[in-house]
């Protein structure tokens, strides 16, 4: 048998294929890490927002806590994840706060702290400190103190709560561990002023002078930054509005 070599055949092309699926997976691979550094900056700009505002809340707290002492504080005082230090200058408190990367100064003229007297106090919170322990646990759930200054117990009657971005399901709302709401409905979000329907009034109890923890449990795992504002209403009809922002 011989071999019979035709020097006028086409050269074998099946190599060539490769350059364009050589040059396509380049250019996929270079889109790949362009928008993975694309999400990566938006992702780090999303988390020096929150960062920005936590540390207001941080600063804006320090300032009432000195305000209340009436005096300076010595040294720089952990709250909420971060860190502030005040000033004084006669009645003015200048605090500094600290959260992650981010720093924001608050200035109070003020002779004297948050929290109000009487037995009908227009708001039985320090909005700013109890703004400044927001915080998340685990993947559904949040926390925030409710910082009490007012010499008077007062004890949640209702509440209200939106968000921005996406208002996620609620399920439960806690304080110091006791149930104080439940969702019963089985509606995607509650909506309006909601009574608490759980627990005995002792469970919705918030002493003068003390910090009980509020804790509240979504339905599903959020997946953003999102900004809170909670509405609590009381039996002697005094409100907090707290807002706040919350990292996911």
């Amino acid at each position: 048998m011989s071999l019979h070599l035709d020097r006028n055949a086409a050269p074998d092309k099946n190599g060539s294929v490769l350059v364009p699926v050589v040059a396509a997976m380049l250019l996929l691979s270079l889109c790949g890490s362009a928008l993975a550094d694309l999400f990566a900056a938006q992702r780090l700009q999303s988390v020096l927002s929150v960062e920005s505002a936590q540390a207001y809340w941080v600063a804006e707290g320090g300032a009432w806590h000195a305000a209340h002492e009436g005096a300076a504080l010595p040294s720089t005082t952990d709250l909420a994840g971060g860190t502030y230090t005040v000033a004084q200058d006669g009645a003015s408190y200048t605090s500094t706060g600290l959260r992650g990367q981010a720093r924001r100064t608050v200035t109070l003229d003020h002779a004297a702290g948050g929290g109000s007297t009487g037995t009908s106090p227009s708001d039985p919170l320090d909005i700013a400190a109890s703004v400044a322990t927001a915080r998340k646990v685990g993947n559904d759930k949040f926390e925030l103190d409710l910082v009490s200054l007012n010499e008077y117990p007062v004890v949640i009657s209702s509440f209200s709560v939106t968000a921005v971005w996406w208002t996620w399901p609620i399920d439960k709302l806690k304080l110091d561990g006791d149930d104080i709401w439940k969702d019963n409905s089985g509606v995607w979000m509650p909506t309006g002023v909601l009574p608490v329907n759980e627990g005995d009034p002792e469970d919705r109890l918030i002493l003068a002078e003390e910090a009980p923890t509020l804790r509240v449990e979504l339905r599903y795992r959020p997946f953003w930054p999102i900004n809170y504002t909670l509405v609590l209403r009381y039996t002697n009809g005094a409100t907090s509005t707290l807002s706040f922002p919350i990292q996911w």
